[in-house]
Parts: C-alpha cells; sequence; structure tokens
C-alpha cells in the first residue's frame, strides 16, 4: 500500500464573539490545524488543546447562555452595543 505525504499548517487564530442577547463580547484562541493530501484540504480545529467545532459553531454566551452568538473571523471589529 502507497501511503502519501500531507503538507499540514497549524496557526493560532483568534476569533471574536458576541452575544446577541446581552451584547457580551470576548475572544477564544483556536488551533487551527491545515492539512492537504491527495482527498483534497481540510482543517481540523482545537480550543484549550482539545479537539472542538469551528469557531462559527455551537458558542454559547458565557455570561446569558444564550445560543444566539455571532462569531467573528480575526480581523473584524465587534459591533459596539446598541
Amino acid at each position: 500500500m502507497l501511503m502519501s505525504i500531507r503538507d499540514v499548517h497549524v496557526s493560532t487564530e483568534t476569533w471574536r464573539f458576541h452575544c446577541v442577547t446581552c451584547s457580551h463580547q470576548w475572544e477564544q484562541d483556536f488551533e487551527a490545524r491545515h492539512s492537504d493530501g491527495p482527498a483534497g484540504s481540510s482543517v481540523a480545529w482545537s480550543l484549550d488543546g482539545v479537539a472542538s467545532q469551528p469557531p462559527w459553531v455551537d458558542r454559547t454566551c458565557p455570561e446569558c447562555r444564550s445560543v444566539q452568538v455571532r462569531a467573528l473571523p480575526p480581523d473584524t471589529p465587534i459591533p459596539r452595543p446598541r
């Protein structure tokens, strides 16, 4: 069986979050493992060293526990509270 080598690039991405319910704002550092191989490219995410969903999936506000959370990619300004 012939095995192929995958190119792997690991980066740390700081994602910003904004709760639509209570306007709480916070940031979290995610590790993104980008790999390219014969079947295509993929990204595996981890948070605090543990495998996780991508930053835009299943976020809960740490203040009010709402799931109405907007994930903002790095370098995106956080909306101002109204």
